[in-house]
């Protein structure tokens, strides 16, 4: 969403093309990625849980908008959508955007665990999942090609999580697991 177009390069001033805070300042363009993320999601979960129909907890619903109520309940004042339920939530309202203060403005820090963590044990994770279970993940892809390239790793090639930093990630089909044994984890 934000920053889709950052070549590594631009100088970005703190305001409307750089805000301060990430969901209190959350853009309509982000929120409605943050909606098709959901979506993407919630497509892994449904055809986990046709692969595992007794496992009651995949039954849950796994979107955004559920979690984020699951989470912060009553707290949330707008709920009429994914960007005002984000810019409504309290628990969010001091989370800032990681920058690096450079000659003439900001840039976004590539070292912040938003680039660096949510990657290999986020997205990856879900990635190998949907591989696991043949659900197409095309706003997944383009986050994990983009921020990779952002932070000098390689992931996501092709489509599969076959790059040589895949070491590096959470990914269940590394340790044997299928989209019918996930849930048990590392037990037998």
């Amino acid at each position: 969403g934000l920053f889709k177009d950052w070549d590594g390069k631009k100088v970005y001033q703190l305001g409307p093309e750089a805000p301060e805070y990430i969901y209190a300042e959350i853009t309509p363009k982000s929120a409605e990625l943050v909606g098709k993320l959901s979506e993407e999601q919630v497509a892994i979960v449904k055809a986990l849980s046709e692969a595992q129909p007794k496992n009651p907890y995949l039954k849950e619903d796994f979107g955004y908008m559920a979690s984020l109520l699951f989470a912060y309940g009553d707290t949330v004042k707008d709920t009429s959508s994914i960007y005002n339920a984000i810019r409504s939530t309290p628990a969010y309202a001091k989370h800032k955007n990681p920058y690096v203060q450079v000659e003439g403005g900001v840039i976004p820090n590539v070292d912040h665990k938003f680039f660096t963590t949510d990657l290999p044990y986020g997205l990856c994770t879900y990635k190998d999942i949907a591989l696991m279970v043949g659900v197409p993940t095309p706003l997944i892809d383009d986050i994990i090609y983009w921020n990779q390239k952002l932070i000098n790793k390689e992931y996501l090639v092709d489509g599969e999580l076959k790059g040589k930093d895949c070491g590096e990630c959470i990914l269940p089909s590394k340790y044997g697991l299928t989209k019918e044994t996930v849930h048990m984890g590392m037990r037998k």
